[in-house]
Parts: C-alpha cells; sequence; structure tokens
C-alpha cells in the first residue's frame, strides 16, 4: 500500500513539473510570433490552448479533483467570453466576431491553466522567470537587428525597433511590464545568478523600451514604479529604488550613444555601448552587495522614501543633462504635456466615435471586427485606424454593454482578491509572497492603465500577459483562502469543460485549415493574373476552386473566402464565354452568388468590395454593381476617390444600357448617380473639411464627379417623364 502511494506521489511530482513548462510555453511564445495578431498563429494557438487545456483535465481527473471553479475571478473572466458570445446574436460581421469569440474564450483557458497548474509561490516565480526570459530573447533580437548584425523580418520598421513584436509602441509596452515583473524578482531573490539575471534583463529591457521611443510605456513604468515603492514593505522601498533606479539611470546613459549609432552608417558600433550600460549595471549590483549589510536595520518612513525618491531623480536628471538625451526622447518627452499633440485629440475623438457606436449597439454590441466596420461612418474627419485606441471602448463596441460590465467586474474582483491578499499578508514576517504579488498587481495594473488610452489588449499575446497576472493574482488568493469556492456537480463541471474546449479546437482547426487551403488557391489564382502572356489555364482554375471550395466549407464565415471564390468563378465565366461554352452562365450565376454572400457577411471592407465590383462590372451584374457602390460609399463617406469611382463606374454602365437599348436600366443608373451627388454634398456639410488631421485629400466634389453629375443631369433631363 505504501509504494502505491509512493508511485503514485511521484507520478504527481512528474505532472506538477509538466504543467508548469506547458505553462511556461503558453506564455513563452506569443510575443515571437507579432503577439499572436495575426493568422495563422492565432489559430495554431487555439490549438495548443487547447490540448494544454485537456492535458490539465487529464491531471484533475487523475487527482480526483474535478473542479472548474475557485473563486469570484473565474466568473467575472467567464462572463467576459459569454458576453462575446452573445456578440454574435447582432454581429456586424459575423465571421470576426466568431473569432473574437474563440480569442476570449483562449484568453479563459490560458487563465484557468495557470490556476490549476500552479500550487504555490515557486511555481509562480518559475512562470515569471519564464516571462523575463521570454523578454530577454525578443530584447536581445531588437537589439541585434537594430545594430544589423542580424537580419529579422519587421524587426525594424520605420526607424522604430518592432522586433518580434511587429509594433514598436506594444514592444514598449510588453517590456515596460515585464521590467516591473523582472525588479520585483530581483529585489526578493536570494541566488545571486538570478540576480545578476535580472539586473541585467531589467536594464537591456529599459534600453529597447527608451530606443522605442513610446511615452505610452514611460507611464506604464512611472505608474507601476510609484505603485511598487508604495505597497511594498518599508524595508524593501529603498531596495526597489536603487536597482529601478540603476537599470532606468544606465539604460538613460546608453541610449543617447545607441541611438545615434544605429541611425549611423556603422550600426554595429552601437553594441559596445549596450555592453558598455552591462558593466554600468553590474558594477551597480556590486555595490549594492557591499552596502547590503549595513542597510538591513534601516526602515525608512514615508517622508524619507519621498526625499531618496526626489534626490535619485535629481541626480539623473543631472547625469542626464550632462550627457545629452537623444533628440527623439527629448521630443517625445516634451508632447507628453501638449493635449493639442495628435496622439491625444485622435484618441479622444476615437473614444468619442466608439460611444456613440455603442449607443447604436448599446445592449451585445457589434461583435468582434465592429469598430473597424463602422467607425468610419461616425467620423467627423478622416481618418484611418483599425482600432479603438482604449480597450473599455473597444469592448462596448464590440459586446456591448454587457461585455462592459464584465470587464469591469473582472477589475473590481481583481481589487477585491488583492485587498484581501493584503488583509492576509499584513504583519506576516515571510514578506516574500506579498512582494511577489504587488509586483504583479503592479504589472497588471499598469497595463490594464495603458489599454484605457491605447490597443495593447487588441493584441492576443498582450490579453494572454495580462490575463496570465490576474490568474497569478487569483493562485495567490486560493492559497490564502481557507474557505475553497467549489460550485458545481463534477459531471457539471466536466460537461462545461468539454464544451469550451471542444468549441476552440475544432473550430481553431476548421478555420486553420481553411486558412491553409485559400492562400493555396490565392497563390493560384494571382500566379493565373500575374502571367499577362499566358491565357487563363482551365487546369490552374479548377485547382484553385477545388482550395477555395474547401476553405469555405470549412470556415463558412470568412467573408474574404468568399470574395476569392467569386472573383475565381468570374475568371471561369470570362474564359468559357471566350470559347462560347454553354456552362459559362452557370459559372456567372455562381460567381454572383459568392458575391452576395460574401457582401452579406461583411459588407464594409473596401478593398474587398472594389475587387469584387470590378469582378461584376467584368461580367455586367448589374444589381451588383449598384449595391457594391453604395456599400463603398456607405463604407467610405469622407474619401473623394470612392465617389470618383463609383461616379464613373455608374455613368459607364449607364451609357452602355442606354447603347443596348436598355433604357430603363439606363435611368435607374442615372438616378442612382443623382442621388450619389447629394450624398456627397450632404456629407461635405456634416463633416470638419478644415480639421487639421484630416488624412488624405479633402472631401470634395472633383472635377471628374463634377463633370459627371452634370452629365447625368442633362440626362435624366432629356429623358424627363420617359421612364414612366
Amino acid at each position: 500500500m505504501g509504494s502505491k502511494k509512493k508511485y503514485k506521489n511521484k507520478t504527481q511530482d512528474w505532472f506538477d513539473i509538466v504543467l508548469i513548462v506547458l505553462v511556461g510555453l503558453l506564455l513563452f511564445y506569443p510575443p515571437y510570433f507579432q503577439g499572436l495578431f495575426f493568422e495563422p498563429e492565432i489559430f495554431i494557438a487555439h490549438i495548443l490552448t487547447a490540448v494544454v487545456f485537456i492535458f490539465v483535465w487529464l491531471n484533475k481527473f487523475y487527482r480526483n479533483d474535478l473542479s472548474l471553479f475557485s473563486n469570484p475571478l473565474d466568473f467575472a473572466i467567464l462572463a467576459y467570453v459569454a458576453a462575446y458570445a452573445l456578440s454574435l446574436l447582432a454581429a456586424v460581421i459575423i465571421g470576426e466576431a466568431v473569432y473574437g469569440l474563440l480569442k476570449a474564450l483562449n484568453y479563459f483557458l490560458v487563465y484557468w491553466i495557470i490556476t490549476q497548474a500552479i500550487k504555490d509561490n515557486s511555481g509562480i516565480r518559475t512562470v515569471l522567470k519564464i516571462l523575463l526570459l521570454s523578454g530577454l530573447g525578443v530584447t536581445v533580437i531588437g537589439i541585434l537587428a537594430a545594430t544589423g548584425l542580424i537580419d529579422y523580418p519587421a524587426a525594424v520598421a520605420n526607424n522604430h525597433i518592432s522586433s518580434t513584436m511587429g509594433y514598436h509602441n506594444a514592444l514598449a509596452t510588453y517590456l515596460s511590464v515585464l521590467t516591473l515583473l523582472g525588479v520585483t524578482l530581483l529585489i526578493s531573490e536570494k541566488n545571486l545568478g538570478w540576480q545578476i539575471f535580472c539586473c541585467t534583463v531589467n536594464y537591456l529591457m529599459l534600453l529597447v523600451t527608451l530606443a522605442v521611443v513610446s511615452k505610452g510605456a514611460w507611464i506604464i513604468l512611472i505608474f507601476g514604479f510609484l505603485l511598487l515603492v508604495i505597497g511594498l514593505p518599508r524595508d524593501y522601498r529603498l531596495k526597489v529604488i536603487y536597482f529601478f533606479g540603476l537599470a532606468l539611470g544606465s539604460a538613460l546613459i546608453v541610449s543617447n550613444y545607441f541611438m545615434a549609432s544605429t541611425a549611423s552608417e556603422s550600426p554595429a558600433s552601437g553594441i559596445w555601448f549596450v555592453l558598455a550600460g552591462l558593466l554600468l549595471v553590474l558594477g551597480g549590483w556590486l555595490i549594492w552587495r557591499f552596502i547590503e549589510q549595513r542597510l538591513e536595520l534601516w526602515e525608512l518612513s514615508r517622508s524619507v522614501v519621498i526625499i531618496l525618491i526626489c534626490v535619485a531623480l535629481l541626480a539623473t536628471a543631472f547625469a542626464v543633462t550632462r550627457i545629452g538625451l537623444s533628440d527623439k526622447i527629448a521630443v517625445e518627452i516634451s508632447e507628453i504635456t501638449d493635449t493639442e499633440n495628435l496622439s491625444y485629440v485622435t484618441r479622444v475623438d476615437f473614444m468619442r466615435w466608439g460611444a456613440q457606436i455603442a449607443k447604436d449597439h448599446p445592449v451585445v454590441g457589434t461583435g468582434a471586427g465592429g469598430w473597424e466596420a463602422l467607425y468610419r461612418q461616425y467620423q467627423d474627419y478622416n481618418f484611418w485606424t483599425t482600432e479603438t485606441h482604449s480597450h473599455i471602448f473597444q469592448v462596448w463596441v464590440e459586446a456591448g454593454t454587457i461585455g462592459l460590465l464584465a470587464f469591469i467586474s473582472m477589475w473590481i474582483i481583481f481589487f477585491y482578491l488583492l485587498y484581501r491578499l493584503y488583509i492576509f499578508h499584513r504583519g506576516r514576517e515571510d514578506r516574500e509572497e506579498w512582494i511577489l504579488i504587488w509586483g504583479i498587481a503592479a504589472a497588471a495594473m499598469g497595463l490594464g492603465l495603458h489599454s484605457c488610452f491605447d490597443f495593447d489588449l487588441s493584441m492576443p499575446g498582450m490579453v494572454i500577459l495580462l490575463w496570465s497576472l490576474l490568474a497569478m493574482i487569483s493562485v495567490y488568493y486560493n492559497i490564502s483562502n481557507q474557505k475553497k469556492l467549489n460550485i458545481g456537480r463534477p459531471w457539471i463541471n466536466v460537461t462545461i469543460a468539454s464544451i469550451l474546449v471542444l468549441i476552440l479546437l475544432l473550430s481553431a482547426a476548421k478555420y486553420l485549415l481553411a486558412y491553409n487551403q485559400a492562400q493555396s488557391g490565392q497563390q493560384i489564382l494571382q500566379a493565373v493574373q500575374s502571367d499577362k502572356k499566358a491565357l487563363l489555364k482551365a487546369e490552374q482554375l479548377n485547382r484553385a476552386a477545388m482550395y477555395f471550395s474547401k476553405a469555405v466549407k470549412n470556415d463558412p464565415q470568412n467573408a474574404g473566402y468568399w470574395s476569392w471564390l467569386a472573383t475565381l468563378q468570374g475568371h471561369f465565366y470570362l474564359l468559357l464565354n471566350e470559347q462560347g461554352h454553354a456552362q459559362a452562365a452557370i459559372y456567372r450565376q455562381q460567381s454572383i452568388i459568392a458575391t452576395n454572400k460574401a457582401l452579406d457577411l461583411n459588407p464594409y471592407d473596401p478593398k474587398m468590395n472594389q475587387m469584387l465590383m470590378q469582378n461584376l462590372a467584368s461580367f455586367g451584374d448589374l444589381d451588383g454593381i449598384i449595391r457594391t457602390g453604395e456599400l463603398l460609399i456607405k463604407t467610405l463617406p469622407n474619401d473623394p476617390k470612392s465617389y470618383k469611382v463609383v461616379a464613373q463606374l455608374w455613368w459607364d454602365v449607364c451609357q452602355k444600357c442606354e447603347e443596348n437599348g436598355q433604357h430603363d436600366m439606363a435611368i435607374k443608373f442615372a438616378r442612382e448617380i443623382d442621388e450619389l451627388d447629394k450624398k456627397l454634398l450632404q456629407q461635405i456639410s456634416k463633416v470638419n473639411i478644415d480639421h487639421p488631421f484630416w488624412q488624405g485629400e479633402k472631401l470634395n466634389v472633383t472635377p471628374e464627379c463634377e463633370a459627371i453629375f452634370n452629365q447625368v443631369e442633362e440626362f435624366l433631363a432629356a429623358n424627363k417623364g420617359s421612364d414612366k
């Protein structure tokens, strides 16, 4: 009997180790794939999460633990998923809404996996170290790419370091959050090797954060640092001030030379300044080791801490003024208080437009993708953006008031759990747990604050990071809470878990397969289109048609796949019609059906719309030409080029109809153009054409449009009453 118990304990130990490794994997890889912002990486992420979720449940079965919920935060995060599920009822773009639901479900499963896999403070410390290792890799790739020592795709874009994240502001945000975690680990770490590691990584991450030049990330650092100083035990305050100041001061000094070097003709020289900064940091660490024993008996009051902070700031400011600050950093700092800066003005307007969309879709929202589809219709000046730049308004738009309340409830419960943990740890001799708790909370609050005025949480990788921090707080609460919350019968919990994981796993697998099929078909179709010398080959088109047919079968809500299928069938029609085949009419009808399907699924994609418009015009689907034109204007109401494209196409069709004896149809198109003229004038009166941040050509009646409108007016006047 004893040997069996020993064997079971040993097996359980292996399970626990594997679970920690799997959790580390889920948190380690997202930043290396552009934050999982694009397909197919996000589909692969869904599958990986589902597999790990299943493994966790196998472990729970082995331990005879079939619980699903452990505290109120679990319910709040699941409510966030439910809100996105409800948004499907009124989704503007059903395909994007389904993708958004799967992302929310993925986030919940990652959160839940962490709460189940990590059982103690040691496990959380291990996961935090894995996060730092991930951040170190991202940082090193960015530095090496900036210095020209490696050629990493899109690691440097528009003179900004993006590393593996794909967007420089997201990179800076990510590294700022990890820096707060790194400082927290450093001040509570007893192992000298890990202390040196944390010192090194914090400095490198701060160097890249400064070099990226993102004031939003700096706000996270300042806010998070102040939280650390306020919330940590008094005997750790000087330590956090020292090591944060050491890393930041070294990064500030080096950044000036590093940024100048990377912009010069010999960027590789910048690596020597990076290494010199490492020597500064290591020297500072040795100095702390020397004076640490003399500080053990010191306890700092709030006033002393404030004085030390001021002294540190003055010393840093003096060093920077002596050495000099990068012009880019200086300009960015000056813009922080400039409320008329583009960043401030546009973000306020994004929120205002978002509130107007939410007002029109108040309960369940528009579904994921709703903002990008609708925001142009609410603008009073033309500005291009795919994100709301505020997760609060993004959720409000996408998941309605229900989703907004779910998101707010997450934070309310988070603060409640944090308060209960404070009560539990207050007065306890062991400070290590509270240091990690408060450091994790400060990082989460910093990221949460920044997401209120930037689109951090539009990147799945960033949401996974935030949800993982919330999960760690949940784990600490579960450890400290003596009253275990165990709601639901085992079979109900298993049923719910099975449904959730099957939805994520099967959907992601199908959508990944559809993506690969569509990519294969698209490559064939593009190859055929680009070969101007060769005739369209039926064999190639058949292969492409096979791929697209499978793609729309596996992912029937994807409007893009339907649009490519429609274009392909249009090519088939043109090819067979030239050869006089009777089947040409069949392909024409199939192309029209696929086009309408695509427009039904997503009527607000201007690029897809214009592709379908050209396809319909090639074989003369008159009703479809009108529909696509109307949708293009609705989608881009402030773009004068759209009015020009539609007016020119409709006028050409009108003239051809008149030449072919289709007088009634010619009159119909003429009347549509006349209505277009009125819409254009009405839209001009609604918007602020002189807005300083108007992007692109100002909305106006272009000479081409005016000429068409005059000809249409003459045509209608000459045919007045003929269509009655």
